[in-house]
């Protein structure tokens, strides 16, 4: 029993510091440039988002700038209204 609960415990930390590092870092930070981080931050965020979800930081932030210029057009990388809802939440990141 303690084995499952430190196992969920661990899930949920990680998935919760990968939820934030993407919000905080990728989203806020890099793709709309509204918080500016020291280069201490930018390094520990890049390793984070690294070791918790192997997302390219570059391919996610230029995904998601192309998202918001085409939002809901044939260009749009991931638009629920073009590719349908189940296909954007199975195939994000494509």
């Amino acid at each position: 029993m303690r084995t499952i609960m430190l196992a969920l415990a661990v899930g949920i930390g990680v998935t919760t510091l990968a939820n934030v590092c993407t919000t905080v870092y990728l989203h806020r930070g890099l793709s709309h440039r509204a918080i500016t981080f020291t280069w201490p931050a930018h390094a520990a965020f890049k390793t984070l988002i690294w070791l918790s979800t192997g997302i390219k930081v570059r391919e996610w932030v230029a995904v998601h700038r192309k998202h918001h210029a085409h939002t809901d057009t044939l260009d749009d990388p991931h638009s629920p209204a073009v590719s349908g809802w189940k296909t954007v939440q199975v195939r994000n990141l494509a």
